[in-house]
């Protein structure tokens, strides 16, 4: 099940354990606080970081473009860090 946020995810979550269903597969997006510990403890399965510091990094570049008249493309791309419970330890969980 995907879900636009990790708050909402936990509302799944709380869901599924009162309807007894088990075995789903939740996504959430933020990568907040709430979504790291779901994933440790295997309620949900991944979170997608919205990585901030390469939001802005981007969007820097992209202004800077337009400001020195360059040619900036409609859509860009801005990578996004996926966090499982196999690779949660290489992430630092936010503050919020």
């Amino acid at each position: 099940m995907f879900v636009h946020w990790d708050n909402g995810a936990t509302g799944v979550i709380q869901a599924a354990k009162a309807a007894n269903m088990e075995g789903l597969f939740i996504v959430g997006v933020d990568g907040n606080r709430a979504g790291f510990e779901q994933v440790r403890r295997g309620e949900q399965s991944v979170t997608i970081m919205q990585n901030f510091e390469n939001m802005a990094i981007k969007s820097l570049e992209l202004a800077r473009k337009v400001i020195d008249g360059e040619k900036v493309e409609p859509l860009n791309f801005i990578p996004l860090d996926i966090v499982t419970i196999d690779n949660i330890d290489n992430f630092t969980p936010p503050e919020w």
